[in-house]
C-alpha cells in the first residue's frame, strides 16, 4: 500500500504554481505538473491509478478548471479533485461544486495546513474507495461461484439418482429444493430501492439450505423487528436488526461442517478456540458492504452473555449492543421451539421457561419479559383458517409463514393471494404430488365475503 499521496497540479498561474510547490515539495509527496487540460488528461491516462489527487486552477487557460474537473469526474472518477482559485466569484464557486464535483476549494494565498489536511483526507478517501471496490468485486465473484456450485450440485444429484435407487428419495428432495430456490430467485424482480434487503434474504436462504434451517433467519427477523418496534427504536436500527437476523444462522457457514454440527459442549479446546472466532469472521465478511456494516457489528456480539462470560469480546450487561441482546434471545427461543437444543420441540411457554433458567447468565431480563408479553399477545391475534389450494381466492392473506413438507418457505406471512400465485401453487401441487393446505387469515376471509 502506498504511504504518500501522488498529486497532479494543473495551472498556468505562476503565483499559484509557486505556492503549491512550496506547500507540497517539503512534504516529499510525488508531484506532477502540467499547464493545460489536454496534458492533464494525458497524464491521468498514463499514470492512472497512480494519481490520487488533482489540484487544478479554476482559470486554466485552454478549457477552464471547472470543465476539466467535470471531464476528470467522467473519465477518472476515483481521482479526488481540489480546486484552487485566485479571485473566484460566487458563480465560480457554485459551478466548481455542482459541475466540477470538487471535494475542496482553496483561494490564494494558500493556507498550507488546511491544504495538507484536504490532500490527506482526499488520499485516504480514495484508498477506502479503491479497497471497497476491490472487496465488492471479490464478493461478486464468490457469489457467482456459489451459483455455479449450486448448478453443478443439481447436475451431480441427477447422475447419482440414476446410479443408486436407494438414494432416490433424498436426491428428489435435494433436486426439488434447488428447483424451487431457482424458481423463486428467477421470479423475484429486485426493486433497486430494496436491493440490499432482498439480496440478504436470498443469500441467507441459500446458506441456510446448507445448515438445514430453511426459513429460520426470516422467522428470527420477523420477531426481532416486532420487538424493536415495541422499543421504538429508530428505523435504521430496526432495518439493521432485520438484516443481522437474516444472517445469524448463515454466519456459521464460515465454520467447517464437522464443527458447525457440534454444540459447544461437545467441542475440545482447539475447536472452541476456532468456534469463538466465527462472529469476528462473519463481521469482517460484511465490512465491504456499507449498508450491512452495522448488521455485522450486531452479529459480532451475538454470542456475548449478559454476565460477561460470552465471546469474542467478553462484553457485559448494557455494553452489549441492544440489537445483539434482542437477537440472542430470539435466536435461542427459535432453536428451542424447533427442537435444535432439546430432544423434542418445546411449546411457547416451555421455551420461555427454559430461557428464564439461564437469564442471569445469558439474557437481558427486561427483553425476555417483553418477548414473553409480545408472544402471548401475538398468539391471541393470529387466527387462521385452513384452506386447500383449490379453494384459494384473490385477496386472501397468508396468516403465517407456509413451508412445504421439505421445509422450503413457499409463502411468507402477510402475502396477499392473487391469480398468479394461485396458478403457481396449483402447478406446484400437481408437479410435487403434495396436497397443500394453506393458513389463511380469518380477517381476509371476512373481507372476501362482503359484496
Amino acid at each position: 500500500m502506498k504511504l504518500l499521496p501522488s498529486i497532479l497540479l494543473a495551472t498556468t498561474n505562476p503565483t499559484m504554481l509557486e505556492e503549491c510547490r512550496n506547500a507540497i515539495v517539503p512534504m516529499n509527496w510525488p508531484l506532477e505538473e502540467v499547464d493545460n487540460a489536454h496534458d492533464a488528461l494525458c497524464a491521468l491516462e498514463k499514470l492512472d491509478p497512480e494519481i490520487d489527487v488533482l489540484l487544478l486552477d479554476i482559470e486554466l487557460s485552454d478549457t477552464g478548471g471547472i470543465k476539466l474537473a467535470s471531464e476528470v469526474t467522467r473519465q477518472f472518477s476515483a481521482v479526488k479533485r481540489i480546486m484552487i482559485a485566485q479571485d473566484p466569484s460566487k458563480d465560480d464557486l457554485l459551478h466548481a461544486i455542482n459541475k466540477g464535483h470538487v471535494q475542496n476549494l482553496f483561494t490564494l494565498p494558500l493556507k498550507r495546513i488546511q491544504l495538507h489536511e484536504a490532500i490527506l483526507h482526499a488520499y485516504k478517501t480514495k484508498q477506502w474507495d479503491d479497497e471497497r471496490t476491490a472487496q465488492e468485486t471479490t464478493l461478486h465473484s464468490k457469489y457467482k461461484d456459489l451459483r455455479t456450485q449450486a448448478t453443478n450440485l443439481k447436475s451431480k444429484a441427477k447422475q447419482i439418482q440414476s446410479k443408486n435407487l436407494d438414494l432416490n428419495q433424498d436426491l428428489e428432495n435435494r433436486t426439488e429444493e434447488l428447483h424451487q430456490t431457482s424458481l423463486f430467485i428467477d421470479a423475484a424482480q429486485l426493486d433497486l430501492t430494496h436491493a440490499y434487503k432482498q439480496a440478504v434474504e436470498v443469500l441467507s436462504g441459500l446458506l441456510e439450505l446448507h445448515s438445514r434451517k430453511q426459513g429460520r433467519g426470516k422467522k428470527i427477523a420477523e420477531l426481532a423487528t416486532i420487538v424493536a418496534h415495541e422499543l421504538s427504536l429508530p428505523s435504521f436500527d430496526i432495518q439493521q436488526i432485520g438484516y443481522a437476523a437474516q444472517l445469524i444462522e448463515a454466519s456459521k457457514v464460515v465454520l467447517k461442517d464437522s464443527l458447525s454440527a457440534k454444540s459447544p459442549d461437545e467441542m475440545n479446546n482447539q475447536e472452541l478456540k476456532i468456534f469463538h472466532q466465527y462472529p469476528i469472521i462473519a463481521q469482517s465478511a460484511l465490512i465491504p458492504l456499507e449498508h450491512l456494516y452495522e448488521a455485522g457489528k450486531l452479529i459480532r456480539s451475538i454470542e456475548e452473555n449478559i454476565d460477561g462470560s460470552g465471546f469474542p469480546d467478553h462484553l457485559k450487561g448494557l455494553s452489549i449492543p441492544l440489537g445483539s441482546r434482542i437477537l440472542r434471545i430470539i435466536r435461542d427461543y427459535m432453536a428451542l421451539i424447533s427442537g435444535d437444543r432439546e430432544e423434542v420441540e418445546l411449546d411457547q411457554a416451555q421455551a420461555i421457561a427454559t430461557l428464564r433458567l439461564k437469564a442471569n447468565h445469558l439474557y437481558d431480563h427486561e427483553l425476555l419479559d417483553l418477548l414473553e408479553s409480545l408472544l402471548k399477545k401475538r398468539s391471541k391475534e393470529t387466527i387462521s383458517i385452513a384452506i386447500q389450494a383449490a379453494g384459494l381466492k384473490a385477496g386472501m392473506i397468508i396468516a403465517h409463514d407456509f413451508f412445504t413438507k421439505h421445509h422450503i418457505l413457499l409463502l411468507a406471512k402477510g402475502t396477499e393471494i392473487n391469480e398468479e400465485i394461485i396458478e403457481k401453487i396449483i402447478s406446484y401441487q400437481q408437479d410435487s404430488g403434495e396436497v397443500l393446505i394453506l393458513p389463511i387469515a380469518e380477517t381476509s376471509l371476512e373481507e372476501n365475503r362482503q359484496p
